[in-house]
């Protein structure tokens, strides 16, 4: 079993962490200003001359690389600008390696990486300056420091867009009796590749991260999931939320019973104006428009079956049917002056014509709530638009008991034909039966940046389902972001910051634009060893 004891276990590909911190890095946010007294003890008047003002901003998106079974390296490329002797500015451009610590924190119940305790280690500095190498050490001392400063006091946490608390479930209130409570959190690097996560949810605890193997097969992210702990969640969020299990239907029926309409129309005018009217009818179009709700009252048992199918037993369902008989008719309308006597003895004209016209009318309204019970059903498992695991079904044998009103308003032919109609025009509109409220796979904002799915399989077996995806950051592949940061040269497939030299030289046909390192390595091209050092020159 893929779930390994957990109730879900989660691999992470370093490619997905890397396009959050690409996303990271368009917000701007990590940057930085201050000032650095490099001799104590000095006069406030000579103190301009012995601290350094400093500006620090990111040059391109970080780059993580994992490393132990709890560590990671983070690739930083930084631009700083250094203020000495009141005024002078010296700006270098330094790459640096930042070792972090990846860890569930049980306080904002979020998986981050921990700079808290970094270590600065690999500082190239792009000596444009010509440094004397006293100078150049000392500047390196005091990149060091203000490296260390920038890491861990102002970027301190960068967290990663996966959220494992006791977890705010979709369309409930984010109060303590709603939040789906998590028992432990187990988190590992393996193979230097994969954040792995294995989490147990209520009572169940068990499970190890030591010896799983990777699971991902090329994808992005992994998400197995126990079936009894899937059902739990399922419940624990039906029970609390109203939306979304009610869907509307409407329709209409042709009633081919034009003769015994027009003779039921005519004979309930003659009779309400004692003979005098005489109409003759002729029904040109009749139809029974239909309208209503079917809604699901309760979480039905379900088992998953191979080929991303399912079966649902006892699915309890509320119908709300509101129907009427709308015919187009033309009908001539004449006086009979003769009353009760017969036209063929009366010695004058007796039937006077008084109008004729084509007109619309509804003639009688119905409406019935009925409740009923399917004993099983097959249905399909889909990720819906909102990336929730729902089941939507397919076939189902139901079975509705109209009242005495329809049999007395229509022939039975016609009650049996709508009957039939509805049953499975309900069949069709079943809402469907949502099983994981996008847990982890909605579309959150981490960031101000949004994350979509792309599913790449799904595995259904009694006892637990496998889901594999690619996540997009929306933002950085719909245009959100006008210039791109890095070119690539598609012919030498080598990938480039904007700004390096060598872009000068790509021929414009073989130039294509990236917003992100990752996204480009992705596509097979490989970071320039001058303006994107400390990348691997390689792609995963």
């Amino acid at each position: 079993m893929k779930t390994y004891g957990y109730d879900l276990l989660i691999q992470v590909d370093e490619r997905l962490l890397n396009k959050a911190l690409s996303a990271l890095f368009y917000t701007g946010k990590l940057k930085v200003s201050g000032t650095y007294p490099f001799v104590e003890g000095v006069p406030p008047e000579l103190r301009g001359f012995t601290e350094v003002a400093y500006r620090i901003r990111l040059r391109n998106e970080p780059y993580l690389d994992f490393k132990a079974k709890d560590a990671v390296g983070i690739r930083l490329s930084v631009e700083v600008v250094l203020t000495v002797l009141s005024g002078v500015n010296v700006e270098v451009e330094v790459d640096f390696g930042a070792s972090a610590e990846v860890r569930f924190d049980l306080a904002s119940s979020k998986i981050i990486y921990d700079l808290t305790n970094s270590g600065i280690y690999d500082i190239t500095v792009n000596d444009r300056f010509r440094f004397h190498q006293n100078g150049l050490d000392r500047l390196n001392e005091i990149l060091a420091i203000l490296l260390k400063q920038y890491i861990s006091n102002d970027v301190k946490e960068i967290e990663l867009p996966i959220s494992l608390q006791e977890v705010a479930l979709p369309t409930l209130p984010d109060t303590p009796g709603n939040r789906l409570p998590v028992r432990k959190v187990d988190v590992a690097i393996q193979d230097q590749r994969l954040l792995a996560l294995g989490v147990d949810f209520f009572d169940h605890a068990g499970g190890s991260l030591a010896g799983i193997p990777d699971m991902t097969e090329q994808a992005e992210l992994l998400i197995a999931l126990r079936t009894d702990a899937l059902r739990q969640v399922a419940q624990f969020w039906w029970d609390r939320t109203t939306l979304e299990k009610t869907r509307a239907f409407s329709g209409s029926l042709p009633v081919n019973a034009h003769k015994t309409l027009a003779k039921g129309m005519d004979l309930f005018l003659r009779g309400i104006t004692l003979g005098i009217l005489q109409p003759e009818t002729e029904v040109i179009k009749s139809d029974l428009v239909y309208d209503g709700t079917v809604s699901l009252l309760a979480l039905p048992e379900f088992e998953f079956l191979s080929g991303n199918r399912a079966q649902v037993r006892n699915l309890k369902l509320k119908v709300d049917v509101h129907a009427r008989l709308d015919t187009v008719s033309h009908r001539k309308l004449l006086a009979d002056t003769s009353g009760l006597i017969p036209d063929k003895i009366t010695p004058w004209q007796d039937d006077i014509k008084l109008s004729e016209k084509t007109k619309s009318d509804t003639l009688f309204h119905l409406e019935e709530d009925l409740s009923a019970e399917v004993e099983s059903a097959s249905c399909t498992v889909e990720v819906d638009e909102q990336s929730r695991l729902v089941l939507k079904v397919a076939e189902a044998d139901l079975e509705l008991d109209f009242g005495d009103i329809w049999y007395q308003n229509l022939t039975d032919r016609v009650a049996n034909a709508f009957l039939d109609l509805l049953e499975k025009t309900i069949v069709k509109r079943i809402p469907p039966i949502v099983v994981s409220p996008a847990l982890l796979l909605s579309d959150a904002k981490v960031m101000g940046y949004t994350f979509g799915v792309d599913i790449q399989s799904l595995e259904l077996a009694p006892e637990e389902l496998a889901l594999t995806s690619n996540l997009t950051v929306k933002e950085l592949t719909e245009g959100a972001i006008a210039v791109p940061l890095y070119i690539a040269n598609k012919k030498s497939m080598k990938l480039h910051r904007f700004d390096c030299p060598v872009v000068e030289d790509i021929d414009f046909t073989h130039r294509v634009g990236y917003h992100s390192v990752s996204e480009a390595m992705k596509d097979g091209l490989k970071p320039c060893g001058e303006c994107l050092r400390g990348y691997p020159t390689q792609g995963n």
